[in-house]
């Protein structure tokens, strides 16, 4: 009899643990470096699920059958925003609102229309802006959103609530640190000029206080003209611009034609990580490289 209810205990508790597992949110991110900050938030807990898995356009990939089946079955979509994810603009549209989160929201897009609009005031030719939605190349907006995003973890999942918390401490002070660490990298670069293809390094010059020069093209897509060409050869003679960095889904003939019989430095850094492993180190390995290029590139 005592047998009978030993093994009948252990069922149970067998059973109570495969419905907590069974608890756990399934979560689907879209790039590497947000599905990085989920993982450090959901250790022993759950694993998240990453859409872009392959060197692809981040704004125009699309989704196999398969990934649109997981993205249905999720409790919780993570993105940048749909205006940067093109190809997952119609799918995120579908999902619920309580079942996606982004890494751009509202109170950033205000403010950054508002920025946007003293910046044309400030030019002399009223071009069209587009919005710079690589917020991750900050660290202080990836602490606020992994903040909001442990929140959403916490109200999908209250059973592992303890867990998110304790994950959510770890994290921000490895990003601390990290912030720490890149500028002290860069603080002896902060007067040497740089420029940049666009605008997609803005936050990460920007958080660093590096001193940057008009971008090649004023938005990411933009077609290189001869006009835009040939102004940014003359800033690069005017201000002896040393170094330029530029995204790896730049065309090699745009950078070559660009910099022709000029002395200087070209740096093409991936600003998602798709040679680095994915989980929770990927984030930081992606920013200490990013580092290391931009510093080699002004040295």
């Amino acid at each position: 009899m005592l047998g009978m209810i030993r093994f009948a205990l252990l069922g149970f508790l067998s059973l109570l643990t495969s419905v907590a597992t069974a608890a756990a949110p399934n979560v689907v991110v879209s790039i590497a470096p947000l599905h990085s900050i989920v993982s450090s938030l959901s250790k022993d807990v759950f694993q998240p699920s990453l859409l872009l898995n392959r060197r692809e356009s981040a704004h125009h990939f699309h989704l196999k059958p398969s990934q649109l089946s997981l993205v249905e079955q999720a409790d919780l979509l993570v993105m940048v925003h749909p205006e940067f994810e093109h190809g997952l603009s119609q799918v995120f549209a579908n999902v619920e609102a309580d079942k996606k989160i982004t890494l751009a929201h509202e109170a950033h897009e205000e403010h950054e229309e508002h920025e946007e609009h003293e910046e044309h005031e400030e030019h002399e030719e009223h071009e069209e802006h587009e919005q710079d939605y690589h917020l991750w190349l900050s660290i202080k907006q990836i602490e606020d959103f992994a903040q909001r995003l442990a929140q959403k973890l916490i109200s999908l999942d209250t059973d592992n609530q303890s867990a998110y918390e304790k994950n959510l401490a770890q994290l921000q002070q490895k990003l601390r640190t990290l912030d720490v660490q890149t500028q002290q990298q860069l603080s002896a670069y902060q007067d040497v000029p740089l420029m940049s293809y666009s605008g997609a390094f803005d936050y990460f010059i920007h958080a660093n206080q590096l001193r940057e020069l008009p971008h090649v093209l004023t938005h990411h897509e933009q077609r290189l003209s001869v006009k835009n060409l040939l102004k940014a050869r003359d800033n690069i003679r005017q201000h002896q611009i040393r170094c330029l960095i530029f995204s790896s889904d730049i065309k090699p003939k745009h950078i070559r034609t660009l910099v022709e019989d000029l002395q200087i430095k070209q740096q093409r850094i991936d600003l998602l990580g798709f040679d680095l492993e994915t989980g929770e180190e990927h984030y930081f390995g992606l920013m200490r490289n990013i580092s290391q290029k931009i510093q080699q590139c002004l040295q």
